[in-house]
């Protein structure tokens, strides 16, 4: 049985590869200023500790969003695989990704090593107030986006619109596809469960 680190070590070079593929489809460049909304408490918490805290993803309100990620790389995967298409997606990233199921996701999320902190690219915006203020004394913190990343920690854009999600997903499909003959790692994809998008609400973007 190979340690976990050395899978690690091994698979660490392949996943900077796709992380820089999907920064080419998902880029943050743009946004030159990012803000934290919350409470006057936690305001002072931030402050005083000079640690911004993420929450794991299954303890957020709209966890459930990543039931409608995981349904749409099924179609996706279903579309690549169909006679009509060609059946162009290998064999192995099908059965791979088509047995995720909103039963696996739910038991699975509260075991990820997935931590989600929100932010905003709007400095003043009404609805954040209202979503974090708690109807008190509210601050919207602002940071310089991409300055100072722990390390392990990835800036991303939530998208909203359908047609956005597809295009992401689509393109996650294409970069695992490029990818998975390269590395012998890769014939083991259930590793390989694309990354979640977490969404907090829809103005934080």
């Amino acid at each position: 049985m190979v340690a976990l680190s050395e899978w690690q070590e091994k698979v660490r070079p392949c996943f900077r590869k796709i992380w820089s593929e999907l920064s080419a489809l998902d880029p943050t460049s743009e946004m030159p200023y990012l803000y934290h909304y919350t409470t006057g408490e936690n305001f002072v918490k931030i402050i005083e500790s000079g640690e911004l805290w993420a929450t794991q993803i299954s303890c957020l309100n709209d966890a459930q969003e990543c039931q409608s990620y995981c349904r749409l790389i099924r179609e996706e995967t279903d579309k690549r695989r169909s006679a009509d298409n060609g059946g162009v997606l290998p064999k192995t990233i099908f059965e791979s990704l088509s047995g995720i199921s909103e039963g696996v996701i739910a038991e699975k999320l509260p075991m990820l090593p997935l931590f989600v902190a929100c932010f905003s690219t709007e400095s003043d915006d009404l609805s954040q107030w209202r979503a974090y203020s708690q109807g008190r004394e509210g601050y919207a913190i602002g940071i310089e986006a991409g300055e100072n990343m722990p390390v392990g920690c990835r800036l991303v854009r939530v998208q909203y619109e359908p047609e956005e999600q597809r295009r992401l997903v689509k393109g996650i499909l294409d970069v695992v596809e490029k990818f998975v003959g390269d590395q012998d790692i890769f014939q083991d994809l259930e590793r390989l469960h694309p990354r979640i998008r977490q969404t907090c609400n829809r103005d934080e973007q």
